[in-house]
């Protein structure tokens, strides 16, 4: 199984993985990459790590994150949008991206 966080650039960087994980920047915020981590070492490096916000598939149904929202404006994410709604639009941009 994969999962989706949000994870400030220079922790991720400083965590040093050289796999297990995709990640984009968020449109509308070049300090923040939308990461699909693919392997379970990359998901608990990423959920020990500080400032990253998991986006888990039982929390699609509610409002998306802060971060998510102001992040993806541009790629049309809504404030009245779910985490999957969210996650639906980024998808246009990135295949990768499992909503």
């Amino acid at each position: 199984m994969s999962t989706n966080y949000l994870v400030p650039v220079a922790v991720l960087r400083s965590l040093g993985l050289s796999s297990g994980y995709h990640a984009l920047t968020l449109p509308d915020d070049p300090t923040t990459f939308l990461v699909l981590a693919t392997e379970p070492v990359t998901e608990l490096a990423l959920e020990e790590a500080p400032g990253v916000i998991p986006l888990y598939p039982e929390n699609h149904g509610a409002l998306a994150p802060p971060a998510l929202r102001a992040g993806g404006a541009s790629a049309g994410i809504k404030a009245t949008m779910t985490q999957r709604e969210a996650l639906q639009q980024l998808h246009r941009l990135w295949p990768h991206l499992r909503p």
